[in-house]
């Protein structure tokens, strides 16, 4: 039985406030359009400042993501013996490793 590869919408994912003042997510690369709604986010038993601290961590998924296939990208060409300690391997981690720092500091709200 064959399964369908099934993608989630492009990021980057957007915070935006909705009428009531809650959070939702909004995604996609089409800036000309509309832009998919991802999640509405609501109060319920949460307080306010975790909603929203929720919605940061959702809205920074797709560069979460995107930061862990490039390190484990990373980590395959070291365990296969493709990657030595050069300056080409040094500067591939940096530039991972500064993606995943944005990453985090989207999810907890604050500068990379």
């Amino acid at each position: 039985m064959k399964t369908e590869q099934i993608t989630h919408t492009p990021g980057p994912w957007d915070i935006e406030e909705g009428p009531s003042g809650m959070p939702y997510i909004s995604g996609g690369d089409d800036a000309d359009y509309d832009r998919t709604g991802i999640c509405d986010l609501i109060e319920d038993q949460a307080s306010i400042r975790e909603v929203f601290a929720n919605a940061r961590l959702i809205a920074a998924a797709p560069e979460l993501l995107a930061s862990l296939r490039e390190l484990l990208a990373l980590n395959g060409s070291w365990e296969r013996g493709n990657a030595y300690i050069s300056a080409g391997f040094v500067e591939s981690y940096e530039q991972i490793a500064s993606n995943a720092r944005a990453a985090i500091a989207k999810a907890e709200g604050g500068a990379a």
